[in-house]
């Protein structure tokens, strides 16, 4: 790693083992050491930072933490969000009376929690997770009937992530969806992922460019 003094790592498919709930533990020492001579490690993921804590804490991260597939920014240091790019709550009821009228599953990222209406998909697999882990790295999940009803003030929607098998069904939802000030993109082979137009990955190292933190 001589003469990089930086890097900016994905989650799932990439730092993580396959089954996205451990980090091999020769790149956990190896970036350890090199953290150790002062370089910087930055996690950008699609998940929900709540849903990483556990890596975060095994990886001493200081840097700020891009999720949501960069729609949240935070600084876990400070316990201070740094950025967020929310979808306006007319938006999203647009966007979830679409997926009700095509029978399709979902999850909703919010500023303090994953909700949904069944355990299934991705709150399935961390509340599985839930079970190995201490309680301040626990994902907070909200399962509801009307999962929109159960935001309270100060919390804000930031993904909405399609779970559905069916490339035809995932054609239809984007299709459905084009119209609308989003970003719909396909994260893994059995998930859509919703948010703000223009809202990335690179969006959020470009936004921490522009505050002064090197990258």
């Amino acid at each position: 790693m001589t003469n990089i003094n930086t890097i900016v790592t994905d989650m799932d498919g990439t730092l993580l083992l396959k089954a996205g709930d451990a980090i091999h533990p020769l790149n956990k020492e190896v970036l350890g050491e090199w953290q150790a001579e002062g370089n910087q490690l930055f996690l950008a993921t699609g998940r929900l930072d709540l849903a990483i804590l556990k890596f975060i804490h095994e990886l001493n991260i200081t840097t700020p933490v891009i999720s949501c597939n960069g729609g949240l920014i935070r600084d876990f240091t400070k316990n201070e969000i740094l950025y967020k790019s929310d979808i306006s709550l007319d938006l999203v009821k647009e966007v979830l009376a679409t997926i009700h009228a095509q029978g399709l599953d979902f999850h909703i990222y919010t500023t303090e929690r994953i909700l949904g209406p069944s355990k299934s998909g991705k709150i399935a697999f961390f509340d599985k997770l839930n079970e190995t882990l201490p309680e301040n790295e626990q994902v907070p999940l909200t399962i509801s009937a009307d999962p929109l009803a159960e935001l309270k003030e100060g919390e804000f929607p930031l993904k909405i992530l399609v779970i559905e098998e069916s490339k035809e069904k995932q054609a239809a939802i984007k299709q459905a969806l084009s119209g609308l000030p989003l970003s719909v993109l396909s994260s893994a082979s059995n998930l859509v992922d919703i948010m703000n137009k223009g809202i990335d990955k690179e969006n959020g190292l470009r936004y921490l460019a522009t505050q002064g933190i090197s990258i």
